[in-house]
């Protein structure tokens, strides 16, 4: 029987699927993926999905450092209508088991996990740059969350409803998964002392 349901993961809310070329592609010296088929980025697991994520390390790490617990949204989508990239058109698609899907998905379904144990590893990419990756983790399905607002309600709890908001609006724009990725220390510290004094 063929297989006709993928897994898309995403640390934001995801409102609708509809294909595109994805921003965040790789871009390099000697690899590049594909930049012109408007696809839906999907892999065949959650783990495999996950290595699919831009830094996702990172972003994984950068969530620790607040103490807080790791959450990731899934969703599994049902489509006929989809692709298997080469090596030239996905560099590293033997890693992540990428799919493209090349149409609004006929079904979705959001499951939401908590992600615990990861490890991480450096890795030197095809294009020769040195970042991390994950190696593996432990998921949980849980309550589904919105990441945006259990960020705010655990670090800032005390932030004025106006404010909650405006800030909430300024991560949504901006997205999570990019806020958490461009953490470093300096801007931590910031937080840290917007956390303290919330007026």
């Amino acid at each position: 029987m063929k297989r006709n349901s993928y897994v898309h993961c995403s640390f934001d809310l995801v409102e609708s699927f509809k294909p595109r070329v994805p921003k965040t592609r790789v871009i390099g010296k000697f690899v590049s993926e594909e930049a012109e088929t408007p696809r839906i980025c999907t892999a065949d697991t959650i783990q495999h999905a996950l290595l699919g994520i831009p830094r996702c390390a990172d972003v994984m790490q950068n969530i620790q450092k607040f103490d807080m617990r790791i959450y990731i949204h899934v969703y599994y989508l049902t489509s006929e209508d989809i692709k298997f990239p080469t090596e030239e058109e996905v560099p590293d698609v033997k890693e992540t088991h990428e799919v493209w899907i090349l149409s609004e998905p006929q079904k979705i379904i959001r499951q939401d996990y908590e992600i615990t144990d990861f490890k991480t590893s450096y890795h030197k990419d095809l294009n020769g740059i040195k970042h991390q990756i994950l190696v593996g983790c432990k998921i949980k399905r849980v309550s589904n969350i919105d990441n945006i607002s259990y960020f705010i309600d655990n670090i800032i709890p005390n932030l004025p409803k106006q404010k909650a908001e405006k800030f909430y609006e300024l991560l949504k724009k901006f997205s999570y998964r990019t806020f958490m990725n461009s953490m470093d220390d300096e801007f931590m510290d910031k937080i840290q002392e917007i956390r303290k004094s919330p007026d």
